[in-house]
């Protein structure tokens, strides 16, 4: 199985299972299923990370494919944070990232426990999203921050449509939801961006031409929140609204404009007439907390970019097609090579300096945590150079800084 089907498959991580991988119940069931596997997968975002899978998530093709080795920069990368990285040591400290596991008895959350049966999907800092499955095996989603759990808006079989993202602060989280009567085959939805320290909501906006099988993909540390925007809707034979074609765009909160993004929707076919097509944004939510590495084609090669406070588009580079995530500060990414035994098992992953340095292998990944055969992990954005690479169920985790191309266990 290729690093780009184990990571889109195990995460599902249910991860944070967060969608990503992968999920029967009436239509709705089904479309939250549907999204819940795509968003865990890639935490990292293959997405999403869906999520993200998260993915979460869209996610970009991971193909192997060599050229385009060298980026082509384009302005100077923002810095996100002012923490320098040991030049010599790597820290193996626990990371105030990943403060949501799941467990046998709950979901622990920074020590405490939220009793329940729970399937993570979205999680940073001590905010998170999780489906739960009481007594009779009805499922109902909730988000918290901490160990207090808070029901999500009414919505049809309990799920909202469309994903749920949490900004790289954890300040902000975004979600559509139905506007009126939840019975309603068709409701209106309105997007929302909320607060997650008050749980209020800040900002909200119409959301009809969302796409409702994916709905919110990203969102950044100003509020800004990226989307999936339907352009060819249509009904179905029971009257249900699906989407055959899309786009995605940025809406700037602050600046009340909507823009459209240089990343382009996959239309999946499948091969019963009366299952509508499945629609994947080429986008994976990376690198800086307004970083996104974009497609415009399944073909084409990623595109590292930035989302600014008012929703303007600053492409950083172009990268190779098997990028797989780019660092907070925006200096390196990590790309992955097509490997028959698993992501970690041969030393398939390798660092590419953005200012055009020399491309270096990462094989200390391959040992740290120690590879699985049933799944897959998940890649995440920490902070400087450093990404976590982590599973999704017993919370091991490494920590790999990317400057000096060497990963180490971290602590619970």
């Amino acid at each position: 199985m290729s690093i780009d089907q184990r990571l889109r498959e195990g995460l599902r991580t249910t991860n944070d299972a967060l969608p990503v991988p992968d999920i029967d119940r009436a239509l709705a069931a089904v479309t939250a299923d549907a999204r819940r596997t795509r968003r865990r997968t890639v935490l990292v975002g293959l997405a999403a990370a869906a999520a993200a899978a998260a993915v979460a998530i869209g996610v970009l093709a991971v193909t192997g494919d060599e050229q385009d080795q060298a980026p082509q920069p384009a302005p100077s990368p923002s810095r996100t944070s002012t923490t320098a990285v040991d030049p010599v040591t790597i820290p193996d400290d626990p990371t105030d990232v990943l403060l949501v596991h799941r467990r046998p008895a709950g979901l622990e959350v920074a020590g405490e426990i939220v009793p329940g049966r729970w399937e993570l999907m979205e999680t940073r800092h001590d905010v998170w999203v999780a489906i739960k499955t009481d007594a009779n095996d009805a499922t109902s989603q909730w988000w918290g921050k901490g160990a207090t759990p808070r029901p999500m808006p009414a919505s049809r079989g309990d799920i909202l449509p469309g994903a749920v993202a949490i900004s790289q602060d954890a300040r902000w989280m975004a979600w559509t939801r139905p506007a009126a009567n939840i019975d309603d085959a068709n409701p209106p939805l309105v997007l929302e961006v909320v607060d997650t320290t008050t749980g209020e909501v800040r900002w909200s906006r119409n959301a009809d031409t969302v796409v409702r099988q994916i709905g919110v993909i990203a969102v950044t540390n100003d509020g800004v929140v990226v989307f999936a925007h339907c352009l060819e809707p249509y009904l179905d034979e029971d009257g249900l609204q699906h989407c055959a074609d899309g786009r995605v765009d940025a809406w700037a909160p602050e600046a009340d404009v909507v823009r459209t993004l240089p990343a382009g929707v996959s239309v999946g076919t499948v091969p019963f007439p009366d299952i509508p097509p499945t629609l994947s944004p080429l986008v994976q939510r990376t690198g800086a907390h307004n970083g996104l590495l974009v497609q415009s084609t399944e073909a084409a090669p990623p595109q590292y970019v930035r989302v600014t406070d008012r929703g303007d588009v600053q492409i950083v580079a172009t990268l190779p097609r098997n990028t797989v995530a780019v660092t907070a500060d925006e200096r390196f990414a990590l790309l992955a090579e097509e490997c028959s035994t698993g992501p970690f098992g041969c030393g398939d992953l390798s660092v590419l300096p953005l200012d055009g340095g020399e491309r270096r292998p990462l094989r200390s990944l391959k040992d740290v945590p120690e590879p699985m055969d049933d799944y897959a992990y998940g890649i995440l954005v920490e902070r400087d150079d450093l990404l976590l690479v982590h599973a999704p169920f017993d919370g091991d985790a490494a920590r790999c800084s990317l400057s000096l191309a060497r990963c180490v266990p971290i602590k619970e």
